[in-house]
């Protein structure tokens, strides 16, 4: 069950809202997550590669140490988290076109990309069941948010969009098994609308 609620506020906190077509559909997250699962691979057997080549001209009796798998994993955490967030991007993002933002149209924090990316080692195949399930919840989603993009408060964007004005932050309450999950949700476009009217046909 799930129900929306606003704070108890006369001024509720606003978010920016873009255009519809500027929000990254389905075909451009399925083609952006599968650029960066690939770049994602690619560096973790080149770091993990690296490390155990340079210790076994070092040592070339020894066993291999399982340090640099860790060292690994925490350049594939950068490669998402501090990489995406930045105006480099991922390679994904750079070859789609599209970017990443929070929901006040600023570049999201450390902390907000790590729960984006958060569930994805929970799941039961990883990157395959977090794909499916984040195009199974955008399609009928006005701003192509996926269910982490809720709770991390994030957008994919084009790159060069821009907002069109700003909504309310609303709250949404999601239970399930008796554990509820509360996420900021954004208004309705037409919010945005009041907020950037076009000008009359006297003041033209």
């Amino acid at each position: 069950m799930s129900e929306t609620r606003e704070r108890d506020n006369p001024e509720p906190e606003r978010a920016v809202c873009f255009d519809r077509r500027d929000y990254a559909g389905p075909v451009r997250r399925v083609i952006t997550a599968s650029i960066d699962f690939v770049a994602v691979v690619v560096l973790f057997l080149v770091v993990l590669g690296g490390i155990w080549y340079v210790w076994l001209l070092r040592h070339p009796q020894g066993d291999l140490p399982r340090a640099p798998v860790w060292a690994a994993l925490a350049a594939v955490y950068l490669y998402l988290t501090l990489l995406k967030r930045s105006r480099i991007r991922t390679l994904g993002y750079i070859l789609t076109g599209v970017r990443i933002v929070d929901i006040r149209g600023g570049r999201p924090s450390v902390l907000q990309m790590t729960v984006r990316i958060a569930p994805v080692p929970l799941s039961f195949v990883p990157l395959l069941g977090a794909l499916l399930f984040d195009l199974g919840w955008i399609v009928d989603e006005p701003r192509r948010q996926t269910l982490r993009d809720k709770w991390a408060a994030t957008f994919v964007v084009r790159r060069h969009a821009k907002p069109v004005g700003t909504t309310p932050i609303r709250y949404m309450r999601i239970g399930y098994s008796g554990i509820f999950l509360i996420f900021p949700e954004v208004g309705r476009r037409e919010h945005a609308l009041q907020s950037f009217p076009e000008p009359s046909p006297q003041a033209l």
